[in-house]
């Protein structure tokens, strides 16, 4: 009944080689094995028998299996080896080597399977722990054959195939949640109130959809060249009320009045009743007539007026 409890297959079928037996033939030790079968050289000394054979089926890739001291003698009769165990405490543990598709690479797959609505997909297995183990002469791939995503719910069901679909050894499915992310822009360093943002300031990062608010600036051409309102924090999206246009001319400041009219340009100092930026319409007093005129703020920090700058 041991023989033939032994000669059940526990593992998928595939191309696996052997390990070796210590000289001294002594138990209660460790045999790798990369073959499907399961050999008397693998467990015996080869001097304790004739010819090689055999015995039975190597665990699946990755396991593990224990023959115990009365499994071995019975092994060892049924096949005319010349050894006894030693102990009861003889044992062999023999574990059949594996190559890994990790939860983490499975995952990577699966997101670059999914439908490209989104610049990428955070992909959480309903099983974290799930390993594909393969033959180790196999390489550790996988292909996602299948897939299915549920757009409301953000569920997704994958067929999956292993090393490939054409030479499978093994094929199931993987479900979970696939969570759409944007890269979005965030600083990558402390952005004092009133510092313009430059474009070495930021960078690119995923962030989850569900988690952008429409007030998130999801492009960089909406950050860079713009002013901090208040201290922004690195790696967090950006609101758009964190912004301004950055202040060319400053509350009660000294700034250059302009009046173009054809060829004549007539220039003239004022004082600046509020801030502006680039474009802004701001009021100014004439710091000669002492009139509050109107103005554009210009590229350079002066203010193009319509206004008279000689009137009383």
């Amino acid at each position: 009944m041991l023989l033939r409890n032994l000669m059940i297959s526990i593992g998928l079928v595939a191309a696996l080689t052997g390990g070796a037996v210590a000289e001294d033939g002594n138990f209660g030790r460790r045999v790798e094995v990369e073959r499907a079968e399961l050999k008397l050289s693998h467990l015996f000394p080869a001097e304790s028998f004739a010819k090689d054979a055999v015995i039975g089926s190597a665990p699946a890739p990755g396991e593990r299996q224990v023959l115990s001291a009365r499994t071995l003698w019975t092994l060892a009769r049924g096949h005319g080896v010349a050894w006894q165990p030693q102990s009861a405490l003889d044992s062999v543990t023999v574990i059949r080597r594996a190559s890994e598709v990790s939860a983490s690479a499975l995952a990577d797959a699966i997101a670059a399977a999914l439908p490209p609505t989104a610049d990428d997909y955070l992909v959480l297995l309903d099983n974290p722990g799930t390993v594909l183990r393969l033959p180790s002469d196999q390489p550790a791939e996988v292909e996602i054959t299948e897939v299915y995503l549920d757009s409301r719910s953000g569920r997704f069901s994958a067929q999956v195939a292993a090393p490939s679909a054409a030479r499978a050894f093994l094929r199931g499915e993987i479900t979970g949640r696939a969570l759409a992310r944007l890269r979005i822009p965030v600083v990558q360093r402390r952005i004092a109130a009133g510092d313009t943002i430059r474009p070495e300031d930021v960078t690119l990062v995923a962030w989850r959809l569900d988690r952008l608010s429409p007030q998130m600036l999801r492009a960089p051409t909406a950050v860079v060249g713009m002013a901090a309102v208040r201290p922004i924090t690195p790696d967090r999206p950006i609101r758009a009320n964190e912004l301004e246009r950055p202040r060319l001319i400053q509350k009660n400041g000294l700034v250059t009045m302009v009046l173009q009219r054809g060829r004549l340009k007539l220039t003239a100092k004022g004082r600046a009743l509020e801030p502006g930026a680039l474009g802004e319409a701001i009021r100014l007093i004439n710091l000669r007539s002492g009139t509050t005129v109107v103005g554009e703020v210009q590229a350079d920090g002066s203010v193009r007026v319509a206004a008279s700058l000689t009137g009383s």
